[in-house]
Formats: structure tokens, sequence, C-alpha cells
């Protein structure tokens, strides 16, 4: 068992080096066609298609997607350091009312469209699988997948150095349409629950809920951050640098978990506590000390996103798309004689 999962962490250090060393090479060469997200797709793939190869069907169940350790443990130091080292955040807060408009009207209209254009689509031929399914459970699958994440748009926006209100805008939107992506799939799952809007659930239920969400998720970030700009407003760090840069992760990291804890939106509370961090603890910091941490941050954001990627091309739905020919070549070297 250890052998086995030393081989699995070794494989995955190998395509962090290897897709690293290859970003590097299309950057010094300014091709932007191939982000760097998709060099670690692509490598994932070529693993999983590989380790299928060797074991079979037996391999997938070892190299599912894993939703907890992304949610808990990747997904916070991207987006804290999304806060922290925001370019401008006054461009952010100037833009706020577009950002509130896309993020908010932009993922109910995206919801309303796919939603409904499903539940239409039952219609179309002349099967009867879907006839049974509901219209509320059609805007619950809608609501889940209207949350977008455009990580690789923002890589190749900062590498072509675009507009920055476009960068703002794109990057503002993702975030916060997280909140109202939550609150439309929970309500609509309720919904589909209880067969539309009842005395249990309702409409009325389903505004408090947001407005709930919204706000917890900001008292969380505004209350973490107030917290920390004090701990490094009082606490002298001088002698011990690399304890300060301990103490600013260990703190950065309370703000995500305390949101989801109370079902808040984690994203919400983690990018308020970075913008409040940039603006006040950072002043509170030892030269050094914020070195450290900003280039602590940096590459853990970073790591955390090559992780990512790396997961989705490993991830047996993907690696359908690889069963035909790579399969049969790789099967014939890696399969006993």
């Amino acid at each position: 068992m250890i052998k086995e999962m030393s081989m699995q962490i070794f494989a995955r250090v190998l395509m962090l080096l290897v897709g690293s060393l290859i970003g590097n090479f299309l950057h010094k060469k300014h091709f932007h066609y191939l982000p760097e997200s998709g060099v670690f797709i692509i490598l994932g793939c070529i693993f999983g298609a590989i380790m299928l190869a060797a074991r079979g069907q037996s391999a997938a169940s070892s190299m599912k997607f894993d939703p907890d350790f992304l949610t808990l443990c990747l997904l916070p130091p991207i987006i804290f350091y999304s806060g922290y080292c925001m370019p401008s955040i006054s461009n952010f807060v100037y833009n706020g009312r577009e950002i509130l408009v896309l993020a908010g009207v932009g993922t109910i209209m995206s919801t309303l469209i796919v939603g409904y254009g499903l539940y239409w689509c039952r219609f179309v031929g002349n099967h009867s699988l879907y006839m049974g399914i509901t219209i509320w459970e059609c805007l619950a699958f809608a609501a889940l997948i209207s949350a977008v994440d455009p990580v690789a748009t923002l890589a190749t926006f900062s590498s072509l150095m675009v507009d920055p209100d476009l960068e703002v805008l794109v990057f503002g939107e993702a975030l916060l349409n997280d909140a109202v992506a939550i609150v439309l799939y929970k309500s609509f799952a309720k919904f589909a629950k209880y067969g539309g809007p009842s005395e249990y659930f309702g409409w009325g239920d389903m505004a408090a809920k947001f407005f709930s969400l919204v706000f917890g998720s900001i008292g969380v970030g505004l209350i973490c951050g107030a917290f920390q700009a004090l701990v490094f407003k009082f606490v002298f760090f001088k002698h011990t640098e690399v304890l300060e840069a301990v103490v600013f992760l260990t703190l950065a990291y309370t703000s995500f978990l305390i949101a989801e804890w109370f079902h808040f939106s984690g994203i919400i509370s983690s990018l308020l506590h970075g913008m409040m961090a940039a603006t006040f603890t950072k002043n509170n910091m030892s030269e050094s000390g914020h070195t450290r941490a900003f280039i602590l941050t940096n590459m853990l954001a970073s790591f955390s996103d090559m992780m990512i990627f790396i997961m989705t091309g490993i991830i047996p739905s993907a690696l359908q798309l690889l069963k035909g020919p790579f399969l049969s070549f790789c099967s014939r070297f890696l399969s006993p004689s």
C-alpha cells in the first residue's frame, strides 16, 4: 500500500516538474495558444491512460476526483491569493456594480435558459427516458453548472496584459457568482424534493437563504481579516520572521473553513479576507515577513492550480477519450506477457 501510494505521489510530482518546464518553455517562446492549464490537463490524461492500460479498470477507483480535497485544500490558497495580490483593489470596487450585475443577473439568466432548455429537450425525439424529469430538477442542474472558474482565461489575460477592467470583470464575476449558484442549486433541489414551492420551503425561504449566505460570508471575511490585522499589530515578530509567515498563512486559512462550517460561501469570505490582509495586515508586517508571505501564498496558489488541472486530466470521465488506439498501444508494452 505504501509502495503504491509513494509511486502515485512520485508520478504527480514528476508531472508538476515536467508541466512547469513545458509551461516555462511556452512562455519563453510567447506561445499563448496552449496555456499552462492545458499542459497539466494533457499530462494528467496521459498518466491516467497509462495507468488504465497497465492496471485495467481497477485503476479507475484510485484515480477518482476528490471534491473534498479540492474544496478544503486546493481552493482556499487560490482564492486568498486572488484577494491578497489583486493588482488594484480600487479597480475591483469601482467596477463593483457591473460585477454584481454579471454575477447575479447573469447567473440567474444562465440558470433559467439552461434549465428550461433541458426541460424542453425532453420532448425532442421518440424516447421516453427523461419524460419523468421535472422543471425543478432541470433548474437545479442548470444552477450547478452556472458557477464558472475561468482560471485558464485569467492566466492568459495576465500573460497578454489585457485591459485591467476586462480582467477584473471576469475575475469578480467568477468569484461572486458562487454565492448565487449555491443558493439557486440548494433552493431548486428542495423544490424538486417537495414538488415545488411549499410550506416547507418557499420563495421567501429562498430569498432569506440568499441574504444570509451573502451577508454571512461577508461577515466572516471581515471578522477574520480584522482579527489578523490586530494580531500583527500587537504581536512582535522581529526575531521570529519565519513564524511571522507561518502565523500569516494559518490565519489566512481560517476564513474559508469558518465560512464552510456555517454553510456560507468560503470563496467570498476568503476573497474579502485577502483584500483586507493586503490593505491592513501588510502594513503591520516586517519587510522580510511580507516578502515571505507573498512568495508562499503565490507558490501555494500556483501549486493548487497545477494539482487541480492534473486531477481534471486524471479523472476517469476524461480518460474515456483516450480508450482508443493510445490505450491499445500502451497495453502492448505494459501488460504482462
